[in-house]
């Protein structure tokens, strides 16, 4: 299976993470990862149907497995967004287990195209915090793919397409980063094959 072949629609999925710092030991905040179509840059109505996985991780379950706020990052944060911060972090009945959010990840990524931006920072993030579990994060190495790649290759594609939503809102930047992909592999990609 090829990264253009058409029959798969929907075996690329986008992730992306929000964390209260950039180091090793951050806390992950939040988790989401929708399934796209490269092609069209669909993705279906994550309310009515299993396409969309979006959980907020409790900054308790974090410290419980060593993870620990950067200052520096909750200043950011505070300057950035202190809403959106607020409103991550209080939200107790919205919480999943950190384990539990490896494992449906893990279902959810199988055999498919793992977009971040970037793989470096998100994936690896999600595989520290996999091992701090004693779990494995199962994303294959030879299917990731970095959406800044792409912004950097083609910037005027990328900075063409208005953010609608909040950023820093993992799901929304998710869908964000979706339109970029699905606009450069078709006006610039899927043209030179």
């Amino acid at each position: 299976m090829s990264i253009h072949d058409s029959t798969h629609k929907m075996k690329h999925v986008m992730l992306d993470i929000e964390t209260l710092g950039v180091g090793d030991k951050a806390p992950i905040l939040s988790v989401a990862a929708v399934n796209f179509n490269l092609h069209t840059g669909k993705y279906l109505d994550y309310f009515t149907h299993d396409v969309t996985l979006h959980k907020k991780i409790s900054l308790e379950d974090n410290i419980k497995y060593g993870f620990n706020i950067e200052p520096d990052a909750l200043r950011w944060w505070l300057k950035t967004d202190a809403n959106l911060l607020n409103e991550t972090i209080h939200k107790k009945n919205h919480y999943t287990k950190i384990e539990d959010v490896i494992s449906k990840l893990n279902k959810f990524c199988l055999n498919k195209y793992v977009w971040a931006r970037s793989p470096s920072f998100d994936i690896n993030h999600l595989k520290r915090v996999a091992d701090a579990c004693n779990l494995r994060l199962s994303i294959n190495y030879q299917k990731e793919m970095d959406v800044r790649t792409l912004q950097t290759l083609y910037p005027e594609v990328s900075n063409s397409i208005e953010f609608e939503g909040k950023a820093h809102d993992a799901l929304q930047d998710c869908i964000h980063q979706i339109k970029i992909v699905s606009e450069i592999y078709n006006k610039k990609i899927k043209s030179s094959l």
